[in-house]
């Protein structure tokens, strides 16, 4: 089965309405945007079962940091990936801002920025482990602690 998509851009990045309303028409089909392009848009298979409606589900990357000098940089990396773009006159936003680590028993904690919305994505810092975390509906207290009790243990 095809895993990522690429369309070419058929509207203007000043209309976000018609943004919007492609990226719900292509997550109906079982697509997630994953990268705005000034020619195409990659969209990547969305493996929530019963699509975006179904069943709660979340996505996480992990990176085990082995040696502690590597740490920082892998952290930047990761929140580099992540950046406002400019096109013309106009801010497209997409990056990583600080929140509150304590819920997370963390170093550093970060919730991702996009456009005009704050999404459930965050980037979670603990010593020698970085995970990157994506729920697909508004996590509680008592789910973030027991994300995090998962997630930090190898």
């Amino acid at each position: 089965m095809k895993e990522k998509k690429r369309q070419i851009v058929r509207c203007s990045f000043y209309d976000q309405t018609a943004m919007q309303k492609q990226f719900e028409k292509m997550a109906a089909q079982g697509w997630l945007i994953e990268k705005l392009g000034t020619y195409f848009w990659t969209y990547r298979r969305n493996h929530v079962k019963g699509g975006l409606n179904g069943p709660k589900d979340l996505a996480y990357t992990i990176a085990d940091i082995k040696w502690p000098f590597l740490y920082d940089t892998i952290k930047q990396a990761m929140l580099k990936e992540r950046q406002d773009e400019v096109y013309d006159d106009h801010i497209f936003i997409n990056h990583y801002e600080p929140i509150d680590a304590a819920p997370w028993k963390a170093l550093n904690a970060y919730q991702l920025h996009w456009s005009d919305s704050i999404l459930n994505t965050y980037l979670i810092c603990w010593e020698d482990r970085i995970v990157e975390l994506k729920f697909y509906w508004e996590p509680t207290p008592e789910q973030i602690e027991i994300a995090a009790k998962k997630l930090k243990e190898k």
